[in-house]
């Protein structure tokens, strides 16, 4: 497979996230150029910016064509992705010897619980983590 220099390293990062056991070489390829694209100055989203921004070889319907007729599972990518942020974000608040408490999301699942009354079995407690130990939150009423 031929590659750019610097798709090395974004070969290496989708590698890390243990894409290859889900993805073919071909869609591999694919997600390094399109994400080589992303990262060009002056993306803004359109095909034509990612055929020109990665260098692709081949002509620019070959994109359209992954885009529209691909068996890629975008869920596996995003699950994948979530993950991986989700333990950075983790391993810097433990270096910084900071916890890191999903206090947001807690008041937004409360409030949903709370002002939803239509919906059965509405939440009433929800759990988040601090780094290593559990917080049972209860929302008021």
């Amino acid at each position: 497979m031929n590659r750019l220099a610097h798709h090395q390293g974004i070969h290496k990062f989708l590698t890390m996230l243990r894409l290859p056991l889900y993805f073919s070489k071909p869609v591999m390829k694919h997600l390094a150029h399109i994400v080589d694209a992303m990262m060009t100055k002056g993306f803004s989203g359109t095909l034509t910016d990612l055929h020109h921004g990665s260098f692709y070889p081949n002509h620019r319907t070959t994109l359209s064509h992954f885009f529209t007729k691909s068996p890629c599972d975008e869920e596996t990518l995003f699950r994948q992705l979530q993950k991986w942020v989700l333990h950075r974000v983790e391993s810097i608040a433990k270096q910084n010897n900071h916890p890191f408490l999903f206090r947001s999301m807690i008041r937004v699942a409360a409030r949903l619980g709370v002002d939803d009354s239509n919906k059965k079995g509405a939440v009433q407690s929800v759990d988040c983590y601090t780094i290593g130990r559990p917080v049972r939150h209860v929302p008021s009423t």
